[in-house]
């Protein structure tokens, strides 16, 4: 059962993200804004009372996305171009256990739907973890409409040094680890299916 995060939940969300995202990546104040904000999104999907998955994203200026990127080339910042609104779908987990269950999908289609109501929009950008040259989750986002920008290499390099997290597949600073950027164009009639990853997640790092 998909629902909003509440306070009580942000504990879980949190022990779920420091195994599959990288270990203090996140934080409770962090957590906590998705509650607050309107324009921020934050889904779990909840099992028996427990938490076994969340997705996360939020409504963002295009220029304020950008001025947020660790690293950036020219290929994004002409796909940034303007002042307009756009969707930005950061994080999405699953445990392990569970894959293969369609709850990553359900969550996924969520989200999409959240951003949507927020306010029109006409693109969703992403950034998908590639570690020791592998993107898992490439072909599901292919599949499902999104569209490669660009791949920039050694992305969380300096941020992980900074930030001291974990890399769940680099281990303790610094991240070696790519960052490649997609994009999905929104059509005004439909919103797109998504399809299911668990592990590694589809998104933000």
């Amino acid at each position: 059962m998909i629902s909003d995060l509440k306070e009580e939940d942000i504990e879980q969300v949190i022990l779920i993200s420091d195994k599959m995202v990288g270990e203090s990546f996140q934080t409770p104040d962090s957590i906590k804004k998705y509650i607050t904000d309107k324009h921020k999104i934050l889904k779990v999907y909840k099992f028996n009372g427990e938490i076994i998955g969340f997705v996360k994203g939020k409504i963002i200026g295009k220029s304020t996305f950008k001025d947020t990127l660790l690293k950036t080339n020219s290929v994004i910042k002409t796909v940034l171009m303007g002042e307009g609104n756009m969707g930005l779908a950061e994080t999405i987990c699953v445990k392990n256990k569970f894959r293969g269950t369609g709850i990553a999908q359900e969550l996924a289609d969520d989200l999409i739907g959240s951003l949507k109501q927020v306010e029109p929009i006409d693109i969703i950008c992403s950034t998908l973890w590639k570690a020791g040259g592998v993107a898992n989750a490439r072909r599901i986002v292919e599949n499902i409409g999104f569209k490669m920008i660009t791949e920039i290499e050694d992305y969380w390099y300096k941020d992980s040094i900074v930030k001291d997290y974990i890399c769940p597949s680099c281990g303790k600073p610094p991240c070696k680890c790519s960052m490649i950027f997609y994009r999905l164009e929104i059509p005004l009639n439909g919103i797109p299916g998504m399809c299911e990853s668990d592990y590694p997640p589809l998104w933000e790092r």
